[in-house]
């Protein structure tokens, strides 16, 4: 093939993918542009309903005092100060139970990566590379779960890690793995074998 004709096919195949990448972009900025105009305009919606349920009030109980814009905002602020608070006590106590439901660290251990057999019994204190951790070791038994932080190369191993959990759903944009169950295992011939799967969700 002519020298020049490749030149200008590489250039045109660079320019077609800068075009994609810059529409992509685009596309991606404009989804954020409208969540965003649409979280403006339904805290202006909220203020604007608050108001009319004040003026509706104050009309229905005949009250001599009429409340001027002030004093609405003043109780605007405050009923948002207090939604805020209760939005953080819920946090509070989703971490909290988040707490609870986490295993003991202290008797958590780390398989190595399974094969068709199973998890080979040569557990380690540290996870390294592992995806999985052994917790409620008792004898020959165990439960487990996910562990891996590192969503793309979850998704790329997606075939090892179906040997031990059921993946429920797989979200269009996947940033992290949530637990939704755990699984268990049992130790046969030098092996742990999974005896049920654990459930979870790449979100």
């Amino acid at each position: 093939m002519n020298t020049k004709v490749l030149i200008c096919l590489v250039a045109l195949a660079i320019n077609i993918a800068f075009a994609l990448f810059v529409i992509y972009s685009l596309v991606k900025i404009n989804k954020l542009l409208v969540k965003q105009k649409k979280t403006i305009n339904d805290v202006q919606r909220n203020q604007k309903d608050i108001k009319e349920q004040l003026n509706n009030l104050f009309k229905k109980e005949k009250l001599s005092y009429a409340l001027n814009e002030e004093d609405k905002n003043i109780i605007i602020d405050e009923i948002y100060h207090c939604i805020r608070l209760n939005e953080e006590e819920n946090k509070t106590i989703i971490n909290q139970q988040q707490l609870e439901k986490e295993p003991n660290v202290s008797k958590v251990k780390y398989p190595p990566s399974i094969t068709k057999s199973g998890f080979p019994d040569n557990l380690s204190d540290k996870q390294n590379d592992s995806y999985f951790r052994f917790f409620e070791i008792e004898g020959d038994n165990a439960s487990f779960d996910f562990c891996g932080n590192n969503i793309e190369r979850a998704i790329a191993n997606k075939v090892e890690i179906e040997q031990a959990c059921e993946i429920v759903s797989i979200g269009s944009e996947p940033s992290k793995v949530e637990n939704l169950e755990k699984g268990t295992v049992t130790l046969r011939d030098g092996k742990w074998e999974v005896t049920k799967k654990a459930k979870i969700n790449f979100n």
